[in-house]
């Protein structure tokens, strides 16, 4: 990649989190970015997760992606409980 273009991006980056975190007090600034780190952390759990069927995968990923805090809370209470951490071992 061109060196320009990866200057560009990360100009582009920077000034969209500019533009959603610019407003924000201290306290909700690391409010904020602890619920995306937790939230990004719960979909990448989701994403190598192995699960029965892959459908469950799908369902669950959608749900914490578009449900946010509540998804995460529905992932974690309820949700776990159908991973398989073994990889390889899927029940029957």
């Amino acid at each position: 990649m061109p060196s320009y273009l990866t200057t560009r991006i990360n100009l582009y980056c920077m000034i969209l989190l500019h533009s959603l975190f610019s407003g924000m007090e201290g306290s909700v600034l690391l409010i904020s970015l602890i619920i995306i780190i937790i939230w990004s952390i719960a979909l990448v759990a989701i994403a190598n997760g192995v699960f029965k069927d892959n459908t469950t995968k799908i369902c669950w990923f959608f749900i914490v992606l578009v449900l946010n805090l509540l998804g995460i809370l529905l992932f974690v209470f309820w949700g776990r409980k159908e991973i398989q951490y073994e990889p390889g071992k899927k029940e029957e």
